[in-house]
């Protein structure tokens, strides 16, 4: 009967480890756009720019400066509707699309709301995230080789032996875990490190994979 060998190089035991941190987000970022469509572009343009200002008043009103918004050079493009013999064209849509980022995280869904009365009626995305993010990815890896740690030494356990010094470290991108087979492998902690997570509350991982030595206890 043929087994296939899955370890290229029996050495020690080789371990994979995961972390997970559940963080309170310090920052938003709002990507939204403001587009116009008209018969011509110069009216499509116009309407664009009038509406930049009381979009820019808003941000403006919210305390967000010109290093917390990120805005594209204005595009113009000919504006269809459907396609082949059922396309019909609009006209011209001008269009400028931003990116604001505030630390106010109570007051994005009035900013928001505030945007799309100002005319900015294509909110794209909201995402969160903390500006801790090195550190905490630094913590997530941090525990992730505990992890893989405490995992090999179960297994040298199980041999009679104990874990040694590591062999060969390999980072894992946390985004790649399934489709390297470790889809249920994560191993999820209660948060101590940071406080519990909330229903608001983001993730940052870490992954590793872990050749330890296995030496006589």
């Amino acid at each position: 009967m043929y087994v296939h060998q899955s370890i290229d190089q029996p050495l020690g035991v080789t371990v994979f480890g995961s972390h997970l941190l559940g963080v309170e987000p310090d920052r938003a970022t709002i990507a939204f756009a403001v587009a116009h469509i008209a018969n011509l572009p110069g009216d499509a343009l116009a309407q664009v720019e009038q509406t930049r200002a009381t979009v820019n008043a808003v941000l403006a009103k919210h305390r967000l400066t010109s290093s917390d918004v990120t805005t594209s050079r204005v595009n113009v493009e000919l504006a269809v509707d459907g396609y082949g013999k059922d396309r019909q064209v609009l006209g011209y849509r001008a269009q400028i699309e931003y990116e604001a980022r505030s630390s106010e995280l109570a007051a994005v869904p009035a900013l928001i709301i505030e945007l799309v009365d100002a005319g900015a009626r294509t909110i794209k995305s909201v995402r969160y995230a903390s500006s801790k993010l090195r550190e905490l990815r630094a913590r997530a890896r941090e525990l992730a080789f505990g992890s893989a740690r405490a995992k090999a030494e179960d297994y040298a356990h199980a041999a009679g032996l104990k874990v040694g010094r590591a062999l060969h470290i390999e980072d894992v991108n946390p985004d790649s875990i399934k489709d390297r087979g470790h889809g249920t492998d994560v191993d999820l902690t209660s948060h101590d490190e940071i406080g519990a997570a909330s229903s608001g509350s983001i993730t940052v991982s870490g992954a590793v994979m872990v050749c330890f030595a296995l030496v006589d206890p």
